[in-house]
């Protein structure tokens, strides 16, 4: 008998509730990325530029997006790239030393098309944890005159992108990000080693807890 009465109190509750959709204020997503991060710009001593002594390096991370309409959004993103040094300039024990570099990236979305392929403009600010390891992504850091090569410095980002909805909460994402990281510090780091700009190249998908249209 309890069944009998429960069974359509339950099924009046879920029929008289607003839609999950009707109920958040925002629209909201998770995003997984990949890519491929380079060294741009920013010298490392008198003899070198950055880019002249590493590679383009591996770069993950993950997002959280608050859409707020539909030409605008805001994402909190973490990244780790990290960028080997090339070959020639390894040391000869066989280890291999990197710049390596794990941010938190607050970043602001313009969609330029409310479509389902849309490109967008990006742009906003970061706090970069960078680090010159001696051996790995996540190896010891080097010293210079005694002092660690690694600070977090903050810095801001600029890009573009598209986006492509695959389906209503699910979509395809690739971008092109410009970072410019304030890593100078002549006191700890000497007068040649100057602030560092960098260049990402990322896609992932990202999936919405509600449908963006």
């Amino acid at each position: 008998m309890k069944k009998i009465i429960i069974l359509p109190l339950l099924v009046m509750s879920l029929t008289a509730s607003p839609s999950y959709s009707q109920q958040l204020p925002f629209k909201y997503g998770l995003s997984a990325q990949a890519g491929t991060w380079l060294s741009t710009n920013g010298r490392y001593n008198a003899d070198y530029k950055l880019r002249d002594l590493v590679d383009p390096g591996t770069a993950i991370g993950m997002g959280f997006s608050i859409i707020v309409n539909r030409h605008y959004s805001v994402e909190m993103q973490l990244t780790t790239a990290w960028l080997n040094y090339q070959e020639n300039k390894r040391p000869l024990s066989g280890d291999i030393p990197a710049f390596s570099v794990s941010s938190l990236l607050f970043h602001n979305r313009y969609y330029l098309l409310a479509r389902k392929i849309s490109p967008y403009l990006s742009a906003g600010v970061g706090i970069y944890y960078w680090r010159f390891t001696e051996d790995g992504a996540f190896g010891k850091a080097q010293k210079f005159e005694g002092e660690e090569l690694e600070k977090m410095s903050i810095g801001g980002n600029a890009g573009v992108g598209i986006r492509i909805c695959l389906m209503p909460r699910l979509a395809l994402i690739g971008e092109v990000q410009y970072h410019y990281i304030l890593s100078k510090d002549e006191f700890f780091f000497g007068q040649e080693f100057s602030e560092q700009g960098l260049t990402s190249y990322q896609g992932g998908l990202r999936i919405y807890f509600n449908s963006i249209f």
